[in-house]
């Protein structure tokens, strides 16, 4: 039996203050859940005091943009093994990073143009991809397919190569930009400005078919694709929200129920991760589509940026140390429900809980028959 204490018009405005603390707090609680639910173990993978930056993960190998040099290199630590290993130490530039098996590419402009450069970690050898007197930038790698935007065409367009024939193709044609692409299996897709502002567009490699992914009002970006999910950031609401795109059903959905800006979203299997500015800096957050959930994945006051995603591992760029450094951390998937089948409970969930039961009790009298 539960009796409140005081009557009257002030006892009924301490149960009305009472009902909105525990509904604030009760929120509270539902909003900490998927942080602790879906987030395991982070660790920092890079620690010297020059800036690492552009991180991109396969398996146990990440690479990243280090500037240790006075210059842009490229570098990699396994994470097994613990062990760095320089790529390209040449005294030009190398950015943007990308890393598929044994096979690392990057951006490099020693030629006095950008080009796109490999290097194979088995037989440790540095090889070119392209080398043409126009910019190749933005690549992507899948296997044994290279992509990248090319420039030779003045204006955007999105080429190939197929590393183990050695051959060079042209993918888009149209005469509008296209930029950056990405690829998955026998799919390319990328960012397109034939309808003006921006949409997400693809090409079947098995069939030689193009793809229209997105066609809406504002801007469709930085899209990423793993299996049948494509994800990009979408400005159809005037701000970028996370949207996904599945290959098989035509089905397009957003990922986040927040209007602020989000951005540089990464996809696999079961995760979507993405940068998120809804705490005034950027942090990152994540999706689970096994539970069709958003959780926080970063929660400090620094800038937590450019994320990417391999299986269960996310890597990023993170300025907390003064500097901008490699972090990492592992997406638990199993933490999403107990043995019992019920949805479990976090540690400051519990702490919420009992905050909740301490407020009760200064206005309510509890007994029990």
């Amino acid at each position: 039996m539960i009796s409140v204490s005081g009557d009257g018009l002030e006892g009924g405005r301490e149960m009305k203050n009472i009902m909105r603390i525990t509904g604030i707090l009760f929120f509270m609680v539902f909003l900490s859940e998927p942080v602790c639910n879906q987030v395991a173990d982070e660790f920092q993978v890079t620690t010297h005091e020059a800036h690492q930056t552009s991180p991109d993960i396969f398996r146990d190998y990440v690479v990243y943009v280090d500037y240790r040099n006075r210059n842009a290199d490229i570098y990699a630590f396994n994470l097994a093994y613990q062990e760095e290993k320089p790529i390209c130490v040449n005294p030009h530039d190398q950015t943007h990073p990308k890393i598929f098996g044994d096979t690392v590419i990057w951006v490099d402009d020693r030629n006095g143009n950008l080009d796109i450069y490999g290097y194979d970690l088995v037989a440790d050898t540095e090889f070119y991809i392209v080398n043409h007197p126009a910019d190749q930038w933005s690549p992507d790698i899948y296997d044994n397919i290279v992509v990248w935007q090319d420039e030779r065409n003045d204006g955007g367009d999105i080429y190939g190569y197929n590393l183990s024939r050695k051959e060079e193709f042209r993918v888009t044609t149209d005469p509008h930009t296209q930029w950056f692409p990405c690829i998955y299996e026998e799919i390319i897709i990328w960012y397109d400005f034939r309808n003006d502002e921006g949409d997400i567009y693809g090409y079947d490699l098995f069939s030689g078919k193009e793809i229209e992914i997105v066609r809406e009002e504002g801007l469709q970006v930085f899209p990423a694709i793993y299996g049948d999910k494509v994800v990009w950031a979408d400005g159809r609401k005037k701000s970028l929200i996370i949207y996904a795109y599945d290959l098989e059903t035509g089905q397009s959905y957003p990922l986040s129920c927040s209007s602020h800006i989000q951005w540089f979203p990464a996809v696999s299997k079961d995760f979507a991760v993405w940068v998120d500015l809804r705490h005034g800096n950027d942090d990152l957050y994540g999706y689970h589509f096994l539970t069709h959930r958003e959780f926080r994945i970063t929660a400090t006051s620094y800038d937590e940026q450019y994320p990417a995603l391999y299986d269960t591992i996310v890597v990023w760029q993170d300025s907390r140390e003064g500097n901008a450094d490699i972090f990492g951390c592992t997406l638990d998937s199993s933490r999403k429900h107990n043995e019992s089948g019920k949805k479990s409970t976090c540690p400051g969930s519990l702490m919420m809980f009992f905050v909740i039961l301490l407020l009760m009790q200064k206005f309510i009298n509890i007994s029990t028959i």
